[in-house]
């Protein structure tokens, strides 16, 4: 990946996405504002970047699987 994932700082996400509820929202107006901002990156699903990006934002926020996926997400882009 062009960016390294492993050195993005989540906190506009972490920030306002909080659980236990997580809030759709919140959550994914925040999640597709982060995203959108690496499109070309975490939409290529033929590299790893989309899960390295998923994985990343899930460790920082100590999300559960599905906070994100299937709910802020259209299709099979993270960001559109």
């Amino acid at each position: 990946c062009a960016t390294d994932f492993s050195k993005v700082d989540y906190a506009e996400v972490t920030s306002v996405c909080k659980g236990p509820q997580y809030h759709q929202e919140a959550c994914c107006g925040a999640f597709k504002k982060m995203a959108c901002k690496y499109t070309t990156q975490v939409n290529d699903f033929s590299t790893t970047c989309p899960v390295e990006f998923m994985a990343y934002l899930n460790y920082a926020g100590n999300y559960p699987n599905g906070v994100f996926v299937g709910r802020c997400n259209s299709g099979s882009s993270l960001c559109s």
